[in-house]
């Protein structure tokens, strides 16, 4: 099954200004990523949301991309996106 992904678009403006001019599609790679690390968001109710921990490079950057996905429609929403923090890079390059 293909997923289509939306990004909304005052979540994108309101990201761009608090996380360093970075959009919400430019966590798109970061769900390709095959050494992407994915979790359940500990901070939500309901399972839908998930965080993902991986490299966009098409920028070359370690990015942390919060998003949803709605199996009935095919679709994931992407959140949020932030540059990986010094651990959360280490963490990526040690596969953990």
């Amino acid at each position: 099954v293909c997923m289509r992904i939306y990004y909304p678009p005052k979540k994108d403006a309101i990201n761009r200004t608090k996380h360093d001019g970075l959009s919400l599609p430019d966590g798109e790679p970061v769900l390709y990523d095959e050494f992407a690390l994915d979790r359940p968001d500990d901070d939500t109710h309901g399972g839908r949301r998930r965080v993902v921990l991986g490299r966009n490079g098409i920028i070359d950057k370690i990015l942390v991309v919060a998003y949803e996905i709605d199996d009935h429609a095919d679709l994931i929403t992407i959140l949020s996106v932030r540059k990986a923090e010094p651990k959360e890079r280490r963490q990526y390059h040690e596969g953990e």
